[in-house]
């Protein structure tokens, strides 16, 4: 924690433009836990044969988004 804090402080007084649009490493990497955990949980909904209407009423994604964050996940993975 105190090294991302200390990072901030840098990135803050090098790039004061940017200030409120700064993530923290860790928020970044929260954000990217979450997208591959709601595409793991809609991937394991599709192998048991759940239908899409039936997973986007439980999840909030509907199979556009899903295809959107799953190329995001590979993304990262690259």
């Amino acid at each position: 924690p105190e090294a991302a804090l200390s990072f901030r402080a840098v990135l803050q007084r090098r790039a004061p433009e940017v200030e409120d649009d700064l993530m923290t490493y860790a928020q970044e990497l929260e954000a990217r836990g979450k997208i591959k955990y709601q595409v793991e949980v809609i991937e394991g909904f599709l192998r048991e044969g759940v239908e899409w209407s039936v997973i986007e009423r439980a999840t909030g994604v509907n199979e556009m988004q899903f295809h959107v964050l799953k190329q995001q996940v590979e993304e990262m993975n690259d």
